[in-house]
Protein backbone atom coordinates (compact mmCIF):
# COMPACT_ATOMS: atom_id res chain seq x y z
CA UNK A 1 0.00 0.00 0.00
CA UNK A 2 1.44 3.38 -0.94
CA UNK A 3 1.35 6.36 1.29
CA UNK A 4 0.19 9.37 -0.73
CA UNK A 5 0.45 12.91 0.54
CA UNK A 6 -2.31 15.18 -0.63
CA UNK A 7 -3.17 18.78 -0.22
CA UNK A 8 -0.90 21.74 0.71
CA UNK A 9 1.78 19.47 2.20
CA UNK A 10 2.24 17.69 -1.14
CA UNK A 11 2.67 21.00 -3.00
CA UNK A 12 5.31 22.15 -0.51
CA UNK A 13 7.27 18.91 -0.91
CA UNK A 14 7.25 19.24 -4.72
CA UNK A 15 8.34 22.89 -4.43
CA UNK A 16 11.24 21.97 -2.10
CA UNK A 17 12.28 19.17 -4.45
CA UNK A 18 12.46 21.57 -7.39
CA UNK A 19 14.62 23.99 -5.40
CA UNK A 20 16.95 21.18 -4.41
CA UNK A 21 17.29 20.07 -8.05
CA UNK A 22 17.97 23.70 -9.12
CA UNK A 23 20.72 24.08 -6.49
CA UNK A 24 22.39 20.80 -7.48
CA UNK A 25 22.33 21.84 -11.15
CA UNK A 26 23.80 25.27 -10.32
CA UNK A 27 26.62 23.71 -8.31
CA UNK A 28 27.46 21.29 -11.13
CA UNK A 29 27.53 24.11 -13.69
CA UNK A 30 29.70 26.27 -11.41
CA UNK A 31 32.20 23.45 -10.83
CA UNK A 32 32.39 22.76 -14.56
CA UNK A 33 33.05 26.44 -15.34
CA UNK A 34 35.77 26.73 -12.68
CA UNK A 35 37.50 23.58 -13.91
CA UNK A 36 37.32 24.79 -17.50
CA UNK A 37 38.66 28.26 -16.63
CA UNK A 38 41.58 26.82 -14.69
CA UNK A 39 42.71 24.92 -17.78
CA UNK A 40 43.96 28.04 -19.57
CA UNK A 41 47.41 29.56 -19.15
CA UNK A 42 46.92 33.17 -18.04
CA UNK A 43 49.68 35.76 -18.29
CA UNK A 44 50.83 36.88 -14.85
CA UNK A 45 53.90 39.02 -15.63
CA UNK A 46 55.48 40.73 -18.64
CA UNK A 47 58.81 42.47 -19.17
CA UNK A 48 58.75 45.07 -20.68
CA UNK A 49 55.47 45.74 -18.90
CA UNK A 50 52.31 46.61 -20.81
CA UNK A 51 52.11 50.35 -21.47
CA UNK A 52 55.68 50.95 -20.31
CA UNK A 53 58.38 53.08 -21.92
CA UNK A 54 61.91 51.68 -21.87
CA UNK A 55 65.12 53.60 -22.48
CA UNK A 56 67.04 51.64 -25.07
CA UNK A 57 66.14 48.34 -26.64
CA UNK A 58 65.40 45.35 -24.44
CA UNK A 59 67.35 42.22 -25.39
CA UNK A 60 64.52 39.86 -24.41
CA UNK A 61 60.74 40.03 -24.01
CA UNK A 62 59.73 37.85 -21.02
CA UNK A 63 56.21 36.59 -20.36
CA UNK A 64 55.31 34.46 -17.33
CA UNK A 65 52.14 32.34 -17.28
CA UNK A 66 50.05 30.55 -14.68
CA UNK A 67 50.70 27.11 -16.20
CA UNK A 68 53.47 25.30 -18.07
CA UNK A 69 53.46 25.92 -21.82
CA UNK A 70 54.00 23.81 -24.92
CA UNK A 71 56.79 24.59 -27.40
CA UNK A 72 54.17 25.63 -29.96
CA UNK A 73 53.56 28.84 -27.96
CA UNK A 74 55.01 31.95 -29.56
CA UNK A 75 55.66 35.67 -29.32
CA UNK A 76 55.21 37.96 -32.32
CA UNK A 77 56.45 41.55 -32.28
CA UNK A 78 55.03 44.31 -34.49
CA UNK A 79 56.01 47.92 -35.13
CA UNK A 80 53.62 50.86 -34.87
CA UNK A 81 52.41 50.27 -38.45
CA UNK A 82 51.76 46.61 -37.50
CA UNK A 83 54.70 45.33 -39.54
CA UNK A 84 56.36 42.24 -38.13
CA UNK A 85 59.69 42.96 -36.44
CA UNK A 86 62.36 40.63 -37.82
CA UNK A 87 64.60 38.40 -35.76
CA UNK A 88 62.40 37.40 -32.80
CA UNK A 89 63.07 33.84 -31.61
CA UNK A 90 60.60 32.33 -29.13
CA UNK A 91 62.02 30.17 -26.34
CA UNK A 92 59.62 28.30 -24.02
CA UNK A 93 60.81 26.98 -20.65
CA UNK A 94 58.16 25.75 -18.22
CA UNK A 95 55.67 28.54 -17.62
CA UNK A 96 57.92 31.24 -19.10
CA UNK A 97 58.05 32.35 -22.70
CA UNK A 98 60.84 34.58 -24.00
CA UNK A 99 61.18 36.43 -27.26
CA UNK A 100 64.91 36.83 -27.91
CA UNK A 101 65.67 39.80 -30.16
CA UNK A 102 68.38 39.29 -32.77
CA UNK A 103 68.93 43.02 -33.19
CA UNK A 104 68.21 46.10 -31.08
CA UNK A 105 64.85 47.81 -31.50
CA UNK A 106 64.81 51.36 -32.79
CA UNK A 107 62.82 53.99 -30.90
CA UNK A 108 59.11 53.37 -31.65
CA UNK A 109 55.94 51.84 -30.23
CA UNK A 110 55.77 48.06 -30.43
CA UNK A 111 52.96 45.54 -30.04
CA UNK A 112 53.69 42.17 -28.41
CA UNK A 113 51.24 39.52 -29.54
CA UNK A 114 51.44 36.18 -27.74
CA UNK A 115 49.86 32.78 -28.29
CA UNK A 116 50.11 30.41 -25.33
CA UNK A 117 49.33 26.70 -25.53
CA UNK A 118 49.15 25.15 -22.05
CA UNK A 119 50.41 21.62 -21.49
CA UNK A 120 46.82 20.31 -21.59
CA UNK A 121 46.29 21.78 -25.09
CA UNK A 122 44.15 24.83 -24.24
CA UNK A 123 45.13 28.04 -26.01
CA UNK A 124 44.99 31.67 -24.96
CA UNK A 125 46.24 34.76 -26.71
CA UNK A 126 46.65 38.42 -26.07
CA UNK A 127 48.62 41.52 -26.93
CA UNK A 128 49.97 44.67 -25.37
CA UNK A 129 52.11 47.65 -26.33
CA UNK A 130 55.31 49.19 -25.03
CA UNK A 131 57.50 52.01 -26.30
CA UNK A 132 61.25 52.22 -26.83
CA UNK A 133 62.94 55.61 -26.55
CA UNK A 134 66.55 56.42 -27.25
CA UNK A 135 68.77 55.79 -24.25
CA UNK A 136 70.35 59.02 -23.06
CA UNK A 137 73.76 58.89 -21.48
CA UNK A 138 73.22 59.28 -17.77
CA UNK A 139 74.84 62.12 -15.88
CA UNK A 140 77.20 59.72 -14.15
CA UNK A 141 78.52 58.41 -17.46
CA UNK A 142 79.23 62.01 -18.52
CA UNK A 143 80.96 62.85 -15.23
CA UNK A 144 83.29 59.84 -15.15
CA UNK A 145 85.83 61.27 -17.68
CA UNK A 146 85.68 64.66 -15.97
CA UNK A 147 86.29 63.16 -12.53
CA UNK A 148 89.17 61.08 -13.89
CA UNK A 149 90.80 64.21 -15.34
CA UNK A 150 90.39 66.12 -12.06
CA UNK A 151 91.87 63.21 -10.09
CA UNK A 152 94.86 63.03 -12.46
CA UNK A 153 95.53 66.76 -12.16
CA UNK A 154 95.25 66.71 -8.35
CA UNK A 155 97.50 63.68 -7.96
CA UNK A 156 100.05 65.28 -10.32
CA UNK A 157 99.96 68.49 -8.29
CA UNK A 158 100.47 66.56 -5.05
CA UNK A 159 103.40 64.69 -6.61
CA UNK A 160 105.05 67.97 -7.71
CA UNK A 161 104.49 69.50 -4.24
CA UNK A 162 106.08 66.48 -2.52
CA UNK A 163 109.02 66.61 -4.94
CA UNK A 164 109.59 70.30 -4.18
CA UNK A 165 109.48 69.67 -0.40
CA UNK A 166 111.99 66.82 -0.70
CA UNK A 167 114.32 68.93 -2.83
CA UNK A 168 114.30 71.82 -0.30
CA UNK A 169 115.27 69.51 2.55
CA UNK A 170 118.35 68.25 0.63
CA UNK A 171 119.76 71.70 0.00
Amino acid sequence: MTNLIRGPAAAGARYAGRWLMAWVAAIIVALFCVANAAAHADIIQADPAPGSTVAGSPAVIRLSFSQPLENTSRIDLFTGQFRAAAGVTTVVAGSEMRGVLAQPLSPATYTVQWFAVSDDGHTTQGSYQFAVVQANASITSRLVPLLAAVAAILSGGVAVFVWILNRRQRL
